[in-house]
């Protein structure tokens, strides 16, 4: 048998067209990069976080989460669904905007609700009452979320899978 040596150009022809070179391919791959890199962050910092906190604190932080992942949903009543739909540049920034103020609304409700029945809503979520002052960041945090929702979707519309990833 004889054996051939392979060139470098020969290796990276192969696999460049083992590769699929189309703009999917590539915007898919940068999300995942970006994806796997933001996930990476936050487990190597995890070690750190849990010496610096109590397993009780990751317990509220944790009810804190859910609870604005579930009003997440609703805060923009979901117009960011909809900002990559229409054919007009801007009938999807009049949607971006329309999203961004229907969570602010939403959000001040929420505040003046938590005004009026944090006493309630601690008991509800069998939270302490020295935790209370968490509540109040509830309606920033949401607006917060729900406004990158709305603008993540804004730049899915323009393509810009570089600024998602990054973001």
């Amino acid at each position: 048998m004889q054996k051939t040596k392979y060139s470098l150009e020969h290796c990276n022809s192969m696999i460049k067209r083992l590769l699929p070179s189309s703009d999917l391919f590539k915007n898919i791959s940068t999300l995942v990069i970006g994806t796997f890199a933001a996930q990476l962050i936050a487990v190597l910092l995890q070690g750190v976080l849990r010496r610096m906190y109590p397993v009780e604190d990751f317990g509220v932080f944790d009810v804190f989460i859910s609870i604005t992942g579930i009003f997440m949903v609703v805060a923009s009543f979901r117009y960011e669904m909809a900002v990559v739909l229409p054919e007009k540049r801007e009938d999807a920034v009049n949607l971006v905007f329309t999203g961004v103020f229907s969570s602010f609304g939403f959000n001040l409700l929420l505040l003046l609700l938590i005004y009026f029945f944090e006493g309630s809503i601690l008991s509800f979520l069998n939270l302490e009452p020295h935790h209370g002052f968490m509540l109040y960041y509830l309606p920033a945090a949401i607006f917060l979320f729900s406004t990158y929702q709305v603008f993540n979707y804004y730049l899915v519309r323009r393509k810009a899978y570089k600024d998602i990833s990054v973001n």
